[in-house]
């Protein structure tokens, strides 16, 4: 099974990102407990674009889960670096991208940074079985 996330950077997770965290990981224990019965021998794969906020609770919540990490990153790493709000941030993203068993860098570019994202959005709900929103319902 291939679980994607969507969902908003640190400024919309307006319960608090501990709040946001609990939750992605009560969504995969519910989704993974069944798939690892159902086909022990499936690997279970997180996919994440490792953004700030939620696609870095997610990637974090699947691997502490046992789940594989994949990446999909809209452009170059040194130019998605500069998309980040918080540079004190960089480590965590390394660290979940050092993590990742497979990253797969799109060939988007910053000046058309919509439609980079719009593509990578695509190519992981093309890639997954099943999509987790993170939403502030607004």
């Amino acid at each position: 099974m291939r679980i994607a996330v969507t969902g908003h950077r640190p400024n919309r997770l307006h319960i608090g990102e501990d709040k946001v965290a609990s939750r992605i990981g009560e969504v995969l224990d519910s989704l993974a407990g069944p798939a690892r019965t159902e086909s022990p021998a499936e690997p279970l794969v997180a996919i994440s674009a490792l953004a700030e906020g939620a696609d870095r609770l997610f990637a974090k919540a699947a691997l502490d889960n046992g789940m594989k990490l994949h990446a999909f990153l809209p452009f170059p790493i040194d130019d998605y670096l500069t998309t980040f709000d918080d540079a004190a941030t960089t480590p965590v993203f390394y660290g979940l991208l050092a993590r990742a068993s497979d990253v797969q860098i799109l060939p988007g570019n910053i000046v058309e940074s919509g439609r980079a994202y719009e593509a990578v959005g695509r190519a992981m709900v093309d890639a997954s079985d099943i999509v987790v929103s993170v939403w502030d319902g607004k």
